[in-house]
């Protein structure tokens, strides 16, 4: 056995996702076809704490909303250079980020 763990030990998991109305998107599927990357999943904010559930995890964060995924995610300078800053009312219709873990005592 390669790989030995407490059964007793927390596990976590991170995790971004998309939400199907964009990831579904004519545009989204182009870029995705001239990546070579083919869509895998999408999921309502809802579908991806589900998900979680259903895995008998607990979902410790799920963020969804602009302003916070605007913090996170979209990087408005670098090394003195800015970047292309994506308003904050649009960037939650992209998707969300889940933090998830077992918690055991």
């Amino acid at each position: 056995n390669y790989c030995s763990h407490s059964p007793s030990a927390n596990w976590y998991i991170a995790f971004d996702y998309l939400n199907p109305t964009w990831a579904l998107s004519q545009l989204w599927k182009l870029a995705m076809r001239r990546a070579r990357e083919p869509l895998q999943s999408a999921f309502t904010s809802t579908e991806a704490e589900d998900l979680v559930n259903s895995a008998g995890m607990m979902v410790l964060e799920n963020i969804s909303e602009g302003r916070e995924m605007h913090q996170r995610y979209a990087t408005t300078e670098a090394g003195g250079k800015m970047f292309v800053e994506v308003p904050v009312q649009y960037i939650g219709h992209y998707g969300g980020f889940v933090l998830a873990g077992t918690l055991q005592n």
